[in-house]
């Protein structure tokens, strides 16, 4: 073999070393990439599945408010928060929960729109509201002593200006303890009027 020959032969020999090499270093990148998509889906999918669940603990809230809110008669149940590190806000038009345990954003966080608008703290229970109206229209506003169907209007002012100030300033819920769903009615003269109430005992 003369010395040409032998020259074609390494030139061949380092094409293919160099084609080699070329193809270990794009396997490598491949494998990586796959790597990265891998943790960037896992971690995607974990803050997924957070945010899912706040979703579905609020949309269960405004479910059993709303619920509550069809009964065609005074009923009232006890709904028992489940147990997590979050912040539950609520509203007369809305259920925020917060959580701060994310991957990729940290804060997590959902807002779920009522449908149906509770009066929140505002009475303890239906004898607490009828007991505020005995004091002040000097009847309790039940089926047995009705209110004047002048307080109507008065009363329905003084309801909207309540949810204005709850929209504004929602009230944080403490999951230790039951959220008390209650349905009453005020009788007038003339008809009568749905309240929707919800609370939770003091500390």
């Amino acid at each position: 073999m003369n010395w040409k020959e032998t020259g074609k032969s390494m030139l061949r020999l380092n094409e293919k070393g160099i084609i080699s090499w070329l193809l270990s270093q794009l396997a490598l990148l491949l494998a990586a990439a796959i790597l990265l998509a891998s943790i960037a889906s896992i971690t995607f999918y974990n803050d997924w599945k957070k945010e899912a669940e706040i979703r579905a603990i609020a949309m269960n809230i405004a479910s059993e408010i709303a619920s509550m809110d069809l009964k065609s008669y005074p009923n009232s149940t006890d709904y028992f928060l489940p147990i997590k590190p979050y912040k539950i806000y609520l509203s007369p038009l809305y259920i925020r929960i917060e959580r701060n345990d994310g991957t990729i954003h940290k804060n997590i966080n959902v807002v779920v729109s009522m449908w149906v608008k509770p009066y929140i703290e505002v009475w303890k229970n239906g004898t607490d509201l009828h007991e505020n109206l005995f004091e002040k229209y000097g009847h309790y506003g039940n089926i047995s002593d009705y209110l004047p169907n002048e307080a109507k209007e008065d009363l329905k002012e003084e309801m909207d200006r309540i949810c204005r100030e709850l929209a504004a300033r929602p009230f944080i819920l403490d999951v230790n303890k039951p959220l008390h769903i209650e349905k009453d009615i005020i009788y007038f003269e003339d008809g009568k009027m749905d309240i929707l109430i919800v609370s939770q005992e003091e500390t």
